[in-house]
Formats: structure tokens, C-alpha cells, sequence
């Protein structure tokens, strides 16, 4: 009677329990897919979705740039932001402070659609997104092998994804450019810039074609390490910017481009949710604890705080703060709106540069939060 209470007590906590390394995995190829399915619905209609389906997958899309600031309630994060003061406090100022720099003085030339300068920080900043992109598929791969209870990955898989990653930033150009020029500097020659964006197009996606030769070949070769799951999302994580080359320009492109941002971001909030749900203090206490429920209750709390900033703006609106902060330079026409472009791409730069450390598994401060945050998959058998 006393084992099947037990038994039963057991078999309810484990049902309790989602954060598993089975949905842990599950979630990453669902999430890592997305593109791909997108791009193949649109190959096959040869539409676009409606305009109202495009609004979600951009709010979508961008919601997990700012959920980085989620992390500030974790101890540990704090922690490591106070043992490297320059580059995870003083740099991210700095950033902001470089934002604004280049929106205010460029604010005029902007209305007159001269600004040249920004057509190119713009384009770095593309650049940048998409190469983020790519490298945080290293950290999908890796810790999908770990929760399958697989090897780990090894050098030439990381070097492959790293490969992927810079392909995916050859086409910024395809993505930006023109809708750049356009915005900022329509009344500028940009004659050579649009000439190599068609070679920089080709070129990467003879190399997208290429690399995925080597990487089913590598799959075959290196089979025994591989599942069914393993090895799609290894070609998922490869070829994560293909679509993009398949729907290069216009409209369509621009949804291709929403919809692996999509998948970024997807991908993204399930580690930051897993690092929510997931009790990885409860060895440290005995009996319930309300503090069990802080960072679930973080993660809400930011999410919605977020959404407000971004979408329905009742408490806090970006705008407004870009209207607030022009009136103090006397309000010229255009500088709020610049404002607001400083502030959000201050944030998008500094989600990528924090996430950057803080993700970094071969420090040991960050190897460390992350054998703790998500030990329901580094836990070894003997300590279950």
C-alpha cells in the first residue's frame, strides 16, 4: 500500500513537471522549423499570408528582443554583470549613448532623405541580426543533444553552424537594402551598393548549397551519432537562412525574413521559459516555498510589460518617450521619431551583445548558471 502511494505521489509529480528534456527538444525543432514551413506554404500558393497573420508573426517576432531584460531577475545573471562591470554595464550604455548619437545627427538629413550614414548603420545593424541569428543556433543544437541524451556536438557541427551564420548575414543586402535607401537616403546614389548586392546573393547561395552537400554528407557519414531528430535539426540549423535565398526579394522576402525572426524568437522565449518553469533550487530547500514562483512570475510580468511598450502603449508608450526626449532639443521635425529608432535599436544591440556573455558556455561563470538553470538536462542519471 505504502509503495503504491508512493508510486503514485511520484508518477504526480513527474506529471507536474514539464520542463523535460523530451519537450525541451521538441519545442526547439518546432520552433527551429518555421521558416522552413512558412517559405514552403508560400512556394506552393505563391501568396502571402493576410496582412492580420503578418501583424501577429511581427509582434511575435520581436517581443523576444527585450525579453533579455527577464534575465536581470535571475541572481546569478546579476552577479556576473557586477564581476564585469565594462562589458556588461559600461558597454551597454555606451551603446545606447552610440544609438542615439548617430539617429539625432542624422534626424535632419533623414526629412530631406540624405541620410547616407544611416542607410549603412542600418545595414550593420542587419548584418548583425542575422549572424545572431545563426550563432544562437550553435546553443539549439548543442542543447538539443544534450536533452536527447546524445554525445555533444562536436567542432566540425559548430563550425558548419558558424558557416550557416555567415551566410544568413550575406543577405542583409537583399533584405535591406533597397527598403533602406528608400526610408533614409531616397534622394542619394546608391548605384554601386545595389550592383553587389545581386554578386553578394549568388555567391551565398552557392555557398547555401554547398554547405548542405557537406552537412548530408556528414550526417551519413557520421550516422551513428545521429537520431532521426538530431540529424533534422543539424540540416534545420544549416540551412536556417535557405528560404531566405529561395524568396529573396520584395514583399515576400521581407515575410521570409519576419518568419525566422519568428523562429528566433520562438526559439529564444522556450529557454527563457524553461529557465522559468524549471524549479532549480528545489535540492537547496525542504517543503513549498513561494519563491518558487518568482521567476515564472518574472517571465509574465515582462512579457506583458513588453507587449504594452511595443503594442497597445497604455502604460508605456515608445513614442511618447521619443516626443518627451525631442521637446528637450526643442522638438525639430523628425527628431522624436529618430529618438524612437534610437531607443528600440539600442535595445535589439544590446539584446545581442548581453546575450552574447551570457550565453557563452566555454566561460566558466556562464557554464556555470547554465549546469544550474537547466540541470533537468545536464543532471547525470546517478543524481535524478
Amino acid at each position: 500500500m505504502t509503495d503504491t502511494i508512493a508510486t503514485t505521489q511520484a508518477t504526480a509529480g513527474a506529471a507536474r513537471q514539464w520542463a523535460t528534456p523530451q519537450v525541451f527538444g521538441t519545442t526547439l525543432i518546432l520552433a527551429t522549423v518555421i521558416p522552413f514551413v512558412a517559405a514552403g506554404a508560400q512556394w506552393l500558393t505563391g501568396k502571402t499570408v493576410l496582412f492580420p497573420l503578418q501583424a501577429v508573426i511581427a509582434y511575435l517576432a520581436a517581443i523576444h528582443v527585450p525579453m533579455t531584460a527577464y534575465l536581470l531577475f535571475d541572481r546569478r545573471i546579476r552577479d556576473m554583470m557586477r564581476s564585469r562591470p565594462i562589458a556588461l554595464i559600461l558597454v551597454p550604455l555606451l551603446i545606447f549613448a552610440g544609438c542615439f548619437a548617430v539617429f539625432v545627427a542624422t534626424a535632419a538629413q533623414r526629412q530631406q532623405g540624405t541620410a547616407s550614414l544611416l542607410v549603412y548603420f542600418a545595414l550593420a545593424v542587419l548584418a548583425w541580426n542575422l549572424w545572431h541569428f545563426g550563432k544562437q543556433n550553435i546553443g539549439v543544437y548543442s542543447f538539443f543533444r544534450i536533452a536527447q541524451a546524445n554525445s555533444r556536438m562536436v567542432p566540425i557541427e559548430k563550425r558548419l553552424i558558424v558557416v550557416a551564420a555567415a551566410l544568413g548575414a550575406m543577405t542583409t543586402l537583399t533584405i535591406g537594402g533597397e527598403s533602406y535607401i528608400k526610408s533614409y537616403a531616397s534622394h542619394e546614389s546608391f548605384d554601386g551598393l545595389l550592383s553587389l548586392t545581386k554578386y553578394v546573393t549568388l555567391a551565398g547561395g552557392i555557398g547555401q548549397v554547398v554547405l548542405f552537400g557537406v552537412v548530408v554528407w556528414i550526417i551519413i557519414a557520421q550516422r551513428a551519432r545521429h537520431n532521426w531528430q538530431s540529424a533534422l535539426l543539424f540540416l534545420l540549423c544549416t540551412s536556417y537562412f535557405a528560404p531566405q535565398y529561395l524568396i529573396a526579394g520584395g514583399a515576400v522576402g521581407s515575410f521570409i525574413f519576419a518568419c525566422n525572426t519568428l523562429g528566433h524568437g520562438v526559439q529564444y522565449c522556450a529557454f527563457l521559459g524553461f529557465h522559468a518553469g524549471h524549479d532549480y533550487e528545489q535540492h537547496q530547500r525542504a517543503g513549498r516555498d513561494p519563491a518558487r514562483y518568482l521567476m515564472p512570475v518574472a517571465f509574465v510580468v515582462t512579457a506583458l510589460f513588453v507587449s504594452d511598450f511595443y503594442l497597445s502603449q497604455k502604460l508605456v508608450s515608445v513614442s511618447g518617450v521619443g516626443r518627451v526626449v525631442a521637446r528637450w532639443f526643442g522638438s525639430p521635425d523628425g527628431l522624436a521619431v529618430s529618438i524612437r529608432d534610437a531607443i528600440l535599436t539600442g535595445i535589439l544591440l544590446n539584446h545581442f551583445w548581453l546575450d552574447s556573455y551570457f550565453w557563452r558556455f566555454k566561460d566558466v561563470q556562464s557554464r556555470d548558471w547554465m549546469l544550474s538553470r537547466f540541470s533537468f538536462l545536464f543532471r547525470r542519471p546517478a543524481e535524478t
